[in-house]
């Protein structure tokens, strides 16, 4: 599959405190071991997301414009050659998505897709669920 398809993205964009916008992103490229996950659903801390919205966020911890948002549930919609644990169809829960090709991933939930693989959550952020109930209950656990 072309990484064209998977190269952008809808999401709510944090533009400035007090600024939000509902528009396209550019995606991290896909490497050989990303998954592209679809969202359908997104948390939102009332700490974090909300000290984002009034600008209270240290500086190291973000910088505008940024995608906010926790952990997402969603659908793993495609798997590069070199993915490992996860298949096209898999219901999974996400927590954070690290990076974004053209700003401030922040947590990143709110994305319509989010790609995952060493660069982007160096660390097992994804986990599989067998329901979206299931999946959405893990979201919940999380945050």
């Amino acid at each position: 599959m072309s990484n064209r398809k998977y190269g952008k993205s809808m999401a709510i964009v944090m533009e400035r405190p007090r600024q939000v916008t509902f528009r396209e992103i550019e995606l991290t490229a896909l490497r050989p071991d990303s998954y592209v996950a679809q969202t359908t659903m997104s948390g939102i801390s009332s700490g974090t997301d909300m000290k984002t919205w009034l600008g209270l966020q240290p500086a190291e911890s973000l910088y505008y414009p940024c995608v906010p948002g926790y952990e997402n549930v969603g659908r793993i919609v495609h798997a590069q050659p070199e993915a490992k644990g996860f298949a096209v169809g898999d219901r999974v829960m996400i927590n954070e998505c690290r990076y974004f090709g053209n700003l401030c991933a922040a947590w990143g939930g709110s994305s319509e897709y989010v790609v995952k693989d060493s660069y982007t959550a160096p660390s097992p952020l994804i986990m599989k669920t067998k329901t979206s109930r299931g999946a959405t209950i893990a979201s919940l656990a999380w945050a």
